[in-house]
């Protein structure tokens, strides 16, 4: 008895190992983020903002764009046009973000250190997990980690892309031209602006991967181009629902993030179906 508890006994010292080297690895990402924040981390978060006031000067992080340098004209003209040509009432100079409690802007810097934490400790994280887990697979399944892992994590950083590049300067715009053209100031706060962002890139991540688990699900056998088309309008309709979960309360950010979601629904679709003619092929 004895004897078989001991491969038991040993997985569970490995796992505990492993997990506390992911935890260390974490503190330790976090503390550089944490570090690194003021001078790096904030003008990033900052800078879909910065992007269409012109803040180049004051953002090295501004994003460089053709099409956002058009946006920030569209911005600074839109304002100036609902003004009479004269600077609004608040838009005499660049929106500044504001915080409303004494400990927000402590509160937000460890929150977005911890997430940025765990995101530069995901190399240390995915080895050890597959180290743990690598032992008990067999050949095939470990070919398939290797295909899916790297594209999971593509998938996440198009995904993030999209959502940094696209949504967040063309919804921050729509967003803040909506209280402009109604003659209000905008008083934005980092206990609002930071958590928008870091959920808008981890939404659009996650959403990114559909294509990917739909092409897995399709080869277990659990999926097929046929259920998901007969599912479509029900998909359809619980991606509006979870574009207005992850996004703010208007139309526009909600039909931003939508749209990519079902295009790519559809591309699960060509992509199951691609798998099971390869297979039946096989």
């Amino acid at each position: 008895m004895e004897d078989a508890r001991m491969p038991i006994a040993q997985h569970l010292i490995e796992l505990r190992s492993r997990v506390i080297i992911c935890l260390v690895a974490v503190v330790v990402a976090m503390i550089v983020a944490y570090i690194l924040y003021p001078n790096v981390f904030l003008p990033i978060l900052r800078a879909p903002l910065d992007t269409i006031q012109g803040e180049e000067s004051t953002n090295r992080f501004v994003l460089r764009h053709p099409w956002l340098t058009g946006l920030k004209e569209y911005y600074q003209n839109s304002v100036r046009e609902a003004a009479g040509g004269e600077p609004a009432p608040g838009q005499s100079g660049p929106v500044r973000l504001k915080f409303t409690g004494l400990t927000s802007p402590i509160v937000v810097r460890l929150k977005v250190s911890l997430v940025i934490g765990m995101l530069l400790a995901i190399p240390v994280i995915f080895y050890e997990l597959w180290a743990f887990i690598s032992v008990g697979l067999r050949a095939r399944e470990r070919r398939l980690v290797f295909v899916y892992g790297p594209a999971s994590l593509l998938l996440f950083m198009l995904g993030a892309s999209v959502a940094y590049f696209v949504v967040l300067p063309l919804g921050t715009m729509v967003l803040l031209l909506s209280g402009v053209s109604q003659q209000m100031d905008p008083i934005l706060t980092i206990n609002e602006y930071a958590p928008l962002v870091m959920w808008l890139l981890f939404g659009f991540g996650v959403i990114f991967q559909m294509p990917l688990v739909a092409l897995f699900l399709t080869k277990l056998g659990i999926l097929s181009p046929q259920k998901l088309r007969q599912g479509r309008r029900y998909a359809i309709l619980g991606i509006f629902v979870l574009a207005a979960i992850f996004t703010p309360p208007d139309m526009f950010t909600q039909v931003a993030m939508a749209l990519p979601m079902w295009a790519l629904y559809e591309f699960s679709i060509l992509l199951s179906h691609l798998a099971v003619r390869k297979k039946e092929q096989a």
